[in-house]
């Protein structure tokens, strides 16, 4: 559980740069953070799965489907800041866009978060 924290914490902070340097127009730093908030995210995620095997996240009622379901969509929709962000360094007037689109990718992710502590914490632990 340790490492999951860690790496969640390290996401969240990675993320929070990744929005700052794109609001202020740091193209470089933006794009390296980029990178590095979807390796964190990526690593999160597999700490994510290798924590819910040991609980029995059915348990946890219907915000386990709930989870699931915003998890997935919140991962894949990391693809559509990437497209749009390429768009805008192709040409800057698609920065607007790209900056809403990317509010709702991190709303998502911040929701889908939520929800996953909140199926931890309604699971039971399984007894090893």
């Amino acid at each position: 559980m340790t490492i999951f924290i860690a790496f969640f914490c390290l996401t969240v902070v990675l993320l929070l740069a990744t929005a700052w340097t794109g609001k202020l127009a740091r193209r470089k730093i933006h794009l390296i953070l980029v990178a590095c908030t979807v390796s964190g995210l990526s690593i999160t995620i597999y700490y994510a799965v290798q924590l819910g095997l040991e609980y029995d996240l059915e348990s946890a009622g219907s915000i386990f489907p709930v989870h699931m379901f915003l998890a997935r969509l919140a991962a894949f929709s990391y693809i559509a800041p990437v497209v749009s962000g390429i768009a805008t360094i192709r040409n800057g007037r698609h920065r607007a866009l790209h900056g809403k689109i990317a509010g709702v990718v991190i709303a998502l992710t911040v929701i889908a978060a939520i929800t996953g502590i909140w199926m931890i914490m309604a699971a039971d632990k399984i007894a090893v």
